[in-house]
């Protein structure tokens, strides 16, 4: 009986250790379950009004829920088809709802995607400082340690412990943050983001290479954003966290407090977390199953409101848009005019041009800072006004007289089109145009197009010369292929000449092709008081552009990674 008995013992062990495998199998995490850590205050939380169509949801876009809800039969720790609200706090959608439907409508049909929310409002980056949250606390208004309490006193630790469980079902592909509001002034918050960073990474087990962090700005200055100062600080994240991109603002409608984004805001805002979360999976923005940027949908509201015209220095003016940045160099023998921007733009810039009191039929030259639809599709409108003569780098010139038809990345796309417009006179790398004494550049800064021109000139104001540069632009457009790059072979190698030139330049007053490269807005709010000095920014420069650089540097990496091996 005792043999018996062992021998039984003995087959039920086995049988055990053959069921293991097995076991761990069936609850093995499903590679194509795609899970977002969301964290944050207020904005994160959302709250704007919930409309008919999203009551409903793709079920392959999940939330997990964060309490118990009895009214929606939620328990939590558990999925749900995400459904709004996300959570138990929050009373309406918020930026995560786009984001998570974007990204199922864009992705293949056997991923599924899940977020883990959480947000309390009105708090500093510290209450996520898993070392030093009580210290914040201790010191916080008590309707913001009221919030920490429901999360059981450690907001941190309570995405921690959710996030644990949802890596049962899936795998953790990045973080969505949206924080910055209640740290506008403190320099040392990108410090303070990647402690929490870092401490996700080692609490849940995470490689940083494989997690990208997704931050967004506050309520732009184009808004009249209360806060919008703190997106000079988000802005330089990337420099303290190389695996973290920054999510604009620019544009997105806010709520009547300059604090919060509206409804559409919200929506507008996922989508831009979407579209760059798409790039670093390795999803063309371009692509049918991909969204499109919002720019290539309709034009951003910034592009078009007025903005006060203003003095630079010396004979420089702005005339532009809140977004669309356009310039006058007057002399005494008429005026030159960079961009012309959109047709919708002509009568306000003839307005700007009126108002600071000189004529707009005076402009005798007009120049670009790229073939792009937004700084040059009303060329020929602003040509036949004034009779000035187009003039055009020579690598942009086929794409600006074919109306942008033969552009390496918007040809097909009907918004970025526009009237061809003939070229006067063709201008290369280095060149000079003259007019009255006054001496412009041209400076070959290629890669956002094949001839995008970043203009230097002197310029002098208080018995002193000062060097003007006008970026031209550095940026690397969501769908840009970097790599066997057909329609533009060379494009990586022109981005690496590119900021060469940047970095070569002499530079006192720091200007660019759109208002936001060098915090137009929030110089121009100073100007009253400080006078001209405050485009004085040698160190800005140096930062855009090095931010610049890194986000090259890392998109280009990312697209070498992605190649077949």
């Amino acid at each position: 009986m005792e043999v018996i008995l062992k021998k039984t013992k003995t087959i039920l062990f086995f049988l055990a250790v053959l069921l293991i495998p097995a076991a761990s199998l069936l609850a093995a995490p499903d590679p194509n379950f795609h899970i977002y850590l969301c964290f944050g205050q207020s904005n994160m939380e959302g709250g704007g009004k919930i409309e008919e169509t999203e009551k409903t949801v793709d079920s392959r876009f999940q939330v997990m829920a964060d309490f118990d809800v009895h009214e929606r039969n939620w328990k939590k720790g558990e999925w749900y088809d995400a459904i709004p609200p996300l959570t138990q706090r929050t009373k309406g959608i918020s930026l995560v709802d786009s984001f998570g439907r974007t990204m199922v409508a864009s992705l293949p049909k056997n991923i599924r995607v899940g977020v883990v929310k959480v947000g309390v409002s009105g708090t500093k980056i510290e209450l996520w400082d898993k070392d030093g949250f009580r210290e914040y606390l201790a010191t916080a208004d008590d309707w913001k340690v009221q919030i920490a309490n429901e999360y059981d006193g450690n907001p941190y630790e309570y995405l921690v412990s959710l996030a644990k469980i949802a890596q049962k079902s899936g795998v953790i592909k990045g973080i969505l943050l949206h924080q910055g509001e209640s740290n506008a002034t403190d320099k040392d918050w990108s410090k303070k983001v990647k402690k929490v960073y870092d401490d996700l990474m080692k609490d849940l087990n995470l490689k940083a290479e494989s997690v990208p962090l997704l931050a967004g700005e506050v309520v732009n200055a184009d808004q009249g954003g209360e806060k919008a100062s703190a997106n000079e600080i988000i802005k330089k994240l990337p420099e303290t966290l190389p695996n973290s991109y920054v999510i604009s603002s620019a544009g997105l409608p806010s709520n009547a407090d300059k604090l919060h984004f509206t409804a559409d805001g919200y929506r507008q805002f996922g989508k831009r977390y979407t579209e760059k979360m798409l790039s670093l999976l390795g999803y063309k923005i371009s692509d049918s199953k991909s969204p499109k940027p919002s720019f290539l949908v309709s034009h951003p509201q910034e592009w078009l409101e007025p903005f006060e015209p203003f003095k630079i220095a010396g004979n420089l003016y702005y005339v532009g848009t809140r977004g669309l940045a356009n310039y006058l160099i007057t002399t005494p023998k008429g005026h030159i005019l960079i961009n012309s921007d959109l047709e919708e733009n002509v009568p306000q810039i003839k307005a700007s041009v009126e108002k600071l009191g000189f004529k707009f039929s005076d402009i005798k030259i007009l120049l670009i800072s790229h073939g792009h639809w937004d700084h040059n599709a009303a060329s020929d409108t602003v040509k036949k006004l004034t009779g000035a003569k187009y003039m055009v780098m020579d690598a942009d010139v086929a794409n600006v007289e074919s109306g942008g038809r033969t552009d390496f990345e918007y040809g097909s796309e009907p918004i970025a089109l526009y009237k061809p417009t003939k070229v006067d006179r063709v201008l290369h790398d280095r060149d000079k145009v003259k007019l009255g004494g006054t001496v412009l550049t041209a400076n070959l800064t290629p890669g956002h197009t094949k001839g995008c021109t970043t203009w230097t000139l002197k310029v002098k104001e208080a018995g002193k010369t000062y060097n003007a540069v006008i970026i031209g632009s550095p940026n690397v457009n969501p769908g840009y292929r970097l790599i066997n790059n057909e329609s533009y072979p060379n494009i990586a190698e022109d981005y690496e000449k590119m900021f060469r030139v940047l970095k070569s330049l002499p530079v006192d007053i720091f200007l660019g092709s759109h208002g936001n490269y060098f915090g137009m807005e929030a110089k121009y709010a100073r100007l009253s008081r400080e006078g001209f000095s405050v485009f004085i920014d040698r160190e800005g420069y140096n930062q855009y552009v090095t931010s610049k650089e890194i986000e090259f540097r890392k998109e280009l990496a990312r697209q070498k990674a992605a190649l077949p091996k």
